[in-house]
């Protein structure tokens, strides 16, 4: 018996035709085209920053494991959100950016003190951070908005004699509780998404 054609020969379509209409007729999303928004209670103003480099997180289930005969089943009963948000920041000549995550830091735990400020309502400790992702035009396409935010982590920052043509870059990892994730609409087998 033979086995069933590709999804896309059966209107005689081949695959780069396929590919061309699915895909490149929308456009391919660029790694570039992005921007960031900070909130929190910590200051007045948003802070808008412009990373180098963004690493989203991924998401997963929690499972509990059923079997009644035959291979077991994975059961999803939680979300969780078990990755950070890591993202690399050029650094001016003022130092700004890296006062900016000392002091907010400084906020979550006191440096005196040692002790934690930090609480499930805390909004003064912990913000929103949003990642607009845009295409070419500068139309945003996708938001992702991660509550209750904070700096976990200043990486180690290398200095040296030997890097004279290039600049400093801080990287932060950023903790969450969870985050959402809002899209231009679009249509498949599900229907319509839209924000």
């Amino acid at each position: 018996m033979p086995l069933p054609k590709a999804p896309y020969h059966e209107k005689g379509q081949s695959s780069i035709d396929y590919f061309k209409n699915n895909f490149l007729s929308r456009g391919l999303s660029k790694p570039t085209r992005y921007s960031i928004l900070i909130e929190s209670d910590n200051w007045s103003n948003p802070q808008i920053f412009q990373p180098e480099q963004i690493s989203l997180p991924g998401r997963t289930f929690k499972t509990i494991e059923e079997q009644w005969f035959g291979p077991p089943r994975k059961i999803p009963v939680a979300r969780e959100f078990n990755s950070d948000v890591i993202m690399t920041f050029p650094v001016s000549s003022d130092w700004a950016e890296r006062s900016f995550f000392e002091e907010w830091m400084d906020l979550i735990v006191d440096p005196n003190y040692n002790d934690t400020l930090y609480s499930s309502d805390g909004h003064s400790v912990h913000g929103t951070l949003t990642i607009y992702c845009t295409n070419e035009s500068d139309k945003t396409q996708s938001i992702f908005k991660f509550d209750e935010v904070y700096p976990l982590s200043i990486i180690p920052m290398n200095l040296g004699f030997a890097s004279q043509n290039t600049y400093n870059r801080i990287q932060v990892i950023f903790a969450f509780r969870q985050y959402t994730y809002e899209a231009k609409e679009y249509t498949n087998d599900f229907g319509a998404y839209s924000y």
